[in-house]
């Protein structure tokens, strides 16, 4: 046994020798690692150095050459200096700079064909020089405009025959073309000697470089370089198109340049010029010194190695020499001195204890354990070195261990603090010396069992987590069959969690087996991605997604299983495409019927066993008719189609009256459905009615719902019937208003054409009064001229009697055109209607009976009384023809307020207070087209002869020329309505009087009369008659010439006689210029066929104005004249 304990420690010898030698070589080579990347960086760190050196250097120098050329290029400019007569001073220009900045070579100028006009240098070749053929003379003269500098390539100075390189910038003439070029050249001798002031090393270079690998120059100098086209460098094709600055290495035999062995190369853009600084090093120059120490270390340490192989084969020869002379030592004591070290040399504590817990021997972890000494320990029982509880077990352990063999157990030890320390065990029966001992080898399990109990309080809270999510998650294994599952799951589908587990996913999910293609887990297994898909179930809707779990390998090992509730966001979605396509249709004016069918439809369709129904308020706003009811049986629809608005009258009525929801959960029992069977024979048990209203507040109907069964709506079904009700309300307000609009256009239109037609009506009447006028006077004046034969006065009675007719026909003309002047008063309607009753009474059958229903108070309007007696004379007359036998005529009047609303939908109609006056008649009535046309001049639905169409014309133009509006209601066979309303006047009546009369006896005078008409036979024909009765008559045909002829006459003009509708210029107009150059024109009379609102304000004369209408007789003429001039008579 000693034998093999001397094999061992030999053989542990070796390999600790072994790992020693082993360890030291490592640290050998880790040391020799670390000089050598500190050697490298450090050569790196000397790169990047001398290339922002260099690149700083060049850059100063780049920019104060550059500066210098602004500063020649400025001088030039301010000068113009340019010609070869000037190279005196263009010489001194140059030197100046030169002295000022020696850094650069030369500095020269040439002309616009490259011939050097001036130089700085001493080397200057005069204007025999041609640098026509360099490159940055051609780049100049291809980009004369580009401002930046321009850095040439390289070349041999034909002066010095030194290489040198140049910056340049164009000169450009006045006209800004191109004009030569100035230049300051470089030689590379002075960047070579700047760069051996740097002291890089023997084989280390330096270079310039344009951005566009053009080398510029590199030291140390050979003029092979520039063969070399270094835009295939690493430089140039790897590095500058990523940074524009950065260091990087190249291996042997990599360097375009031909330098040799390893490089180091750092290189920095500069800011301002397009070239590169760069600092090539030689790697191997800087690495020759850690090589050599290298060596030294390494020939230490082999020395070092061979000395310790050397004492170890003589320390091992001393140790067989030492095993030698102790086996006689007795094998207990070999045992216990090796299991000694081994137990000092274990870091868990290792015991060897008796029957009885005495310690017969401990490592020293044990004291490390407990805290207690060696000498404490020696006269312990393992008992006393732990809790009560632990100590009363450790003989029954110990006996079990001796009598059974090995053992594992977990105890707990006291430190001497008071910790508790928890350990596990390994124990197992031995004999020494013939004593029977168990060996136990114990570990601490405090750090282990401080991390299983944050192991478990992770598991806790990742459960805790797990359950706390709403959706139902499982961790399917790849038969699909769920390993583990949340608490979702009892809430989702109404199944333990435990339960779950073994259960196939699409069991529990959709109780049936998806397709292959559409299964989300087979999507995952064949993608190694989430998929997902949204499956319907019953009423509701999941969507289930799967994502695949990984084993290190990358292999899919489990899916992670999630099914969402998303049965609100799907009913939100085909809420919201209800809504696009309801509002689609409401866009394209669809019609209301096939509208309110379709939301009906659709609201059925999202909430199966539903039955909707829509019913719309009449027009007295009384009742609710039927609109729409795609799913409720037809003999239901007739029965509730016309119910009553009001309180306890079903779910609809009810709402309808409150204005609110009324939500019936079950109609048999329920007191507003009380005696309505038509709801239990169609199987109908709750219904939830929602008022529809307009955007203004309005009620249109009510949106309802029914079920065969009792229900009460949820907050869905609420949000659901108060968007249909909304949407319901939409399309039946967009309906109305579309309806509305096309009747107001029609009115407009109407309108619209009754006022074209009043403007041809009066400007055809004006025409017509100025041909009746003349035929009137002339055949008055024959007529007064003809002795007294009866037979010719009949005839010229004739001839005025027929002009009479023609002007009570214009007259009519102009009253539809609003062109006839009224003598408007205050006056009591109700008076007028009245008194003129008997008129009409005289005038129709006596078939027919006119009844008055007049208002009791006074209906007070500002209105011509012969106008608005006119305005019922022809809407009796029209009755009368309207009546084939008997009938009556009901007149009414009253008080009403126009509102805007009313004003809105009637054009022409104007808010305020009215009179109304209502004409009805029994006759036969009127169809729809020719209502359209009843106040159309010259249209009439009577035999030929016996009307002329102008009596209901005539009354339109009357109402609107007193600010009034009209309308027809007709039926046929039921008779005629005609409203008229005029505006109520707060004006006091006006007292019956009249205008005094002239002298129509005699009408002879003398005064100066200044007659202006256009009209020839009109002026002709009164010029004639004034001048027949003594006046002095001035005429002229045109206004313009009236106010030259004025100022000709030289008498005192006693009266202006004008007519008021004239070309350039109105009678007023010309009237008030007159009265400013001879103010003792201050009397006028106009006359006109129609007045054009000229002297007229809303139908009636200005104060103050005289006028008189044509056609006119001798006698109204000469009344209007005595009245002006003799106002007194």
């Amino acid at each position: 046994m000693f034998t093999d304990h001397h094999n061992r420690i030999r053989q542990r010898f070796i390999i600790a020798i072994g790992f020693a030698l082993i360890v030291m070589a490592v640290l050998f080579w880790l040391d020799s690692e670390h000089e050598y990347r500190l050697v490298v960086s450090a050569a790196e760190n000397r790169s990047v150095s001398a290339a922002r050196i260099l690149k700083e250097h060049v850059e100063s120098v780049f920019t104060e050459a550059d500066n210098s050329l602004l500063d020649i290029l400025n001088d030039l400019y301010e000068h113009r200096t340019f010609e070869a007569n000037s190279v005196g001073y263009l010489y001194e220009e140059l030197a100046l700079h030169t002295r000022n900045s020696p850094q650069f070579n030369n500095l020269f100028m040439t002309n616009r064909a490259g011939t050097l006009l001036a130089s700085a240098g001493s080397g200057s070749l005069g204007n025999k020089t041609d640098y026509s053929v360099y490159d940055f003379f051609k780049h100049h003269k291809t980009l004369p405009r580009d401002d930046s500098p321009y850095i040439s390539d390289s070349f041999k100075s034909p002066a010095t025959g030194k290489w040198q390189f140049t910056i340049s910038r164009p000169v450009l003439n006045e006209a800004g073309e191109f004009d030569g070029v100035v230049a300051a050249s470089f030689s590379i001798d002075y960047f070579v000697n700047f760069y051996f002031s740097m002291d890089l090393g023997k084989k280390s270079r330096v270079l310039l470089v344009r951005n566009d690998g053009q080398l510029l120059l590199a030291a140390p100098f050979d003029e092979s370089i520039f063969e070399k086209d270094f835009r295939k460098s690493i430089l140039i094709r790897d590095q500058l198109p990523h940074a524009a600055h950065g260091t990087y290495r190249m291996d042997a035999g990599s360097a375009l340049l031909g330098e040799s062995g390893n490089r180091i190369v750092s290189y920095v853009t500069l800011g301002r010029f397009p070239v590169i600084a760069v600092a090539n090093i030689d790697q191997d120059m800087d690495l020759k010194a850690w090589k050599t120490a290298v060596a030294k270390h390494g020939i230490i340490a082999g020395f070092l190695a061979l000395l310790t192989v050397v004492l170890s084969v003589h320390f091992l020869r001393q140790l067989k020499n030492i095993s030698n002379t102790s086996q006689d030592m007795s094998r207990q004591q070999q045992e216990l001195q090796i299991k000694a070290e081994m137990i000092d040399a274990v870091r868990d504590p290792i015991l060897l204890v008796d029957e009885k817990g005495r310690l017969v021997q401990f490592s020293n972890a044990l004291c490390d354990l407990t805290g207690c000494s060696r000498q404490e320990l020696e006269t312990c029982r393992i008992q006393e070195l732990m809790p009560a509880e632990n100590g009363e077990l450790v003989e029954g352990r110990i006996r079990h261990v001796l009598e059974k063999g090995e053992a594992v157990f977990e105890a707990v030890y006291l430190h001497v603090s008071g910790k508790r320390i928890p350990v596990e065990g390994l124990a197992r029966p031995v004999e020494i010396g013939h004593r029977k001992l168990v060996l136990s080898v114990l570990h601490d399990v405090s750090e282990r069992q401080v991390l299983e109990d944050k192991l478990k309080a992770v598991a806790s809270e990742w459960r805790d987590t797990f359950d706390a999510v709403e959706d139902a998650v499982w961790l399917l294994d790849m038969d699909k069959h769920v390993l583990r599952a949340n608490k979702a799951t009892q809430t989702m589908f109404g199944m333990q969690p435990q339960d779950a587990v073994g259960i196939g996913c699409c069991d529990i999910a959709h109780k049936s087996i998806l397709h292959h293609e559409s299964c989300p887990f087979e999507n995952m297994r064949n993608s190694g991605k989430r998929a997902s898909m949204q499956v319907p179930v019953g009423m509701k809707w999941f969507e289930v997604s799967i994502d695949p779990v990984f084993d290190e390998n990358g292999k899919v090992i489990r899916a992670v299983h999630v099914v969402k509730d998303i049965t609100a966001l799907k009913k939100a979605e085909l809420r919201e495409q209800l809504r696009s396509k309801i509002l689609e249709k409401i866009a394209r004016s669809e019609a209301l019927p096939q509208l309110l069918n379709f939301m009906a439809s659709s609201i059925e369709q999202e909430r199966p066993g539903a039955l909707c129904s829509i019913l719309l308020v009449n027009e007295t706003g009384t009742h609710l008719e039927f609109a729409a009811a795609p799913s409720l049986p037809e003999a239901y629809n007739a029965a509730a189609g016309h119910i009553l608005i009001a309180e306890g009258i079903g779910s609809c009525g009810t709402a309808a009256f409150r204005r609110e929801r009324v939500v019936v959960e079950d109609i048999s029992v329920h007191p507003f459905w009380k005696g309505f069977t038509p709801a239990r024979d169609a199987g109908l048990r709750s219904c939830w009615s929602e008022p529809i209203f307009s955007s203004s507040g309005q009620l249109l109907g009510t949106f309802a719902i029914y079920h065969r069964e009792p229900a009460i709506p949820g907050d869905d079904e609420i949000k659901m019937i108060e968007l249909a009700a909304s949407y319901a309300g939409i399309a039946i307000e967009r309906s109305r208003i579309e309806a509305e609009r096309d009747q107001l256009e029609q009115q407009l239109s109407q309108s619209q054409k009754m006022e074209a037609i009043g403007h041809l009506a009066g400007g055809v009447a004006h025409d017509f009064n100025n041909l009746l006028t003349p035929i009137i006077i002339y055949s008055d004046l024959i007529k007064r001229a003809l002795p007294g034969d009866e037979a010719l006065h009949a005839k010229i009675d004739g001839i005025i009697k027929a002009s009479g007719k023609a002007r009570e026909l214009t007259h009519q003309l102009l009253s539809f055109g609003r062109k006839q002047v009224m003598q408007m008063q205050t006056v009591n309607l109700n008076e007028i209607i009245t008194s003129f009753s008997s008129i009409m009474r005289r005038t129709l059958r006596e078939s027919i009976e006119i009844d008055l229903q007049l208002s009791s108070q006074d209906k007070i309007v500002f209105a011509d009384r012969s106008k608005i007696e006119q305005v019922l004379l022809n809407l009796a007359i029209n009755a009368q023809d309207a009546i084939a036998d008997t009938g009556s005529i009901t007149i009414e009047t009253g008080q009403v307020l126009i509102d805007d609303e009313y004003a809105r939908l009637h054009p022409g109609m104007k808010t305020g207070d009215f009179v109304l006056l209502s004409f009805r008649d029994t006759g036969s009535g009127m169809e729809d087209e020719i209502m359209r046309h009843v106040f159309e001049p010259f249209f009439t639905t009577k035999q030929v002869g016996h009307g002329t169409g102008l009596g209901l014309a005539n009354v339109y133009g009357i109402v609107k020329q007193h600010n009034g509006y009209i309308a027809v209601q007709s039926c046929v066979g039921k008779g005629t309505v005609f409203k008229i309303y005029l505006p109520l006047s707060s004006n006091k009546l006006t007292s019956d009087g009249q205008l005094p009369a002239g002298n129509t006896a005699e009408h002879v005078g003398n005064e100066v009369i200044l007659l202006v008409e256009d009209n020839e036979m009109v002026r002709i024909m009164t010029s004639d008659l004034l001048k027949d009765l003594g006046y002095r008559v001035y005429t002229e045909g045109h206004p313009e010439r009236a106010l030259e002829l004025a100022r000709l006459i030289p008498e005192k003009i006693d009266l202006l006689i004008t007519d008021v509708v004239m070309p350039g210029m109105n009678g007023q107009q010309l009237f008030e210029r007159l009265n400013v150059e001879r103010p003792d024109i201050d009397k006028v009379l106009y006359m006109s066929g129609y007045t054009n609102n000229v002297i007229v304000t809303n139908g009636s004369l200005e104060e103050g104005v005289h006028f008189l209408q044509k056609p006119f007789t001798v006698d109204a003429l000469m009344e209007k004249i005595n009245l002006l001039l003799h106002p007194s008579a």
